[in-house]
């Protein structure tokens, strides 16, 4: 997968810089986090107990980890 050990804060921004189509960057930074958990959700990674936080230097610290079958 292409977004293994990057930064879950550079897939929330390219998330947000392309959705919604029509309005890109409209939505509220914590609804893109939760946007991001879903995804992390369905592609079966790791959940924490805690919402994902919304904040540039929170997600700067987690990275997205693929877990090998």
């Amino acid at each position: 997968m292409a977004w293994n050990g990057k930064m879950a804060s550079e897939l929330l921004e390219m998330i947000r810089g392309k959705m919604p189509q029509d309005r890109p960057g409209s939505l509220p930074r914590q609804q893109y986090a939760d946007i991001l958990a879903f995804l992390f959700e369905k592609n079966g990674l790791p959940t924490g107990k805690d919402e994902l936080p919304a904040a540039q230097p929170d997600l700067e610290r987690i990275a997205i980890e693929i877990p090998k079958p």
